[in-house]
């Protein structure tokens, strides 16, 4: 499952790793039922009387959901464009880069949900990877420039699809992983109760 680092990266993390990790890629951890892109819908598909929520681009905010509200299709038109559901708990990538790649956990919404074309999901899989540990990677300032590197366009910066799954990413055993993730997260905890104590 873990393979080389690709020979095109030029740019690499200056990290000395624990022997027990390794390098992986988002291609060699997921398949294309927990990894894939939005579904591409048009002005045309909307209708505002829809059940179907759909999730907009700038509503991928860097590391939280941003709350912009929902265009909305109809059940039929799902099953026309045989459309995928995306779930609360699912990460969303944002692959139109401005200064930075976002990526975010989706949280609990009612209904059924859509995502465009331009954002690719992840779902949980907790026996190949902590959800929320890719999502501190993805995150990093370290991933984020190799995300810049990669990206093309002119008017506005996108990283592909094939492009993004295939940059390195440091993986240790699933334990670890739990645990960075916990000294992550009590971190930002403390540092929030820090900010509200100045206030």
């Amino acid at each position: 499952m873990i393979r080389t680092i690709p020979s095109y990266i030029k740019v690499m993390i200056t990290l000395i790793m624990p022997k027990n990790w390794s390098w992986t890629s988002l291609r060699e951890i997921t398949n294309g039922f927990s990894l894939n892109d939005g579904d591409w819908i048009l002005s045309e598909n909307m209708d505002e009387n829809g059940s179907v929520k759909l999730i907009q681009l700038g509503s991928v905010g860097f590391m939280r959901y941003v709350d912009n509200g929902f265009k909305h299709i109809t059940e039929a038109i799902f099953e026309k464009l045989s459309c995928t559901p995306v779930k609360p708990g699912y990460m969303l990538i944002n692959r139109i880069i401005s200064n930075k790649m976002c990526v975010c956990i989706l949280p609990e919404i009612d209904g059924k949900l859509i995502t465009t074309v331009d954002t690719c999901w992840i779902s949980p899989n907790a026996v190949n990877y902590n959800l929320k540990y890719i999502l501190y990677v993805l995150s990093s300032p370290q991933f984020q420039s190799l995300v810049k590197l990669s990206a093309g366009g002119n008017t506005r910066k996108r990283i592909s699809k094939t492009n993004l799954i295939s940059l390195p990413i440091p993986f240790p055993p699933l334990m670890e992983q739990q645990y960075i993730v916990n000294v992550i997260e009590k971190t930002f905890s403390y540092l929030d109760h820090i900010l509200k104590s100045l206030t």
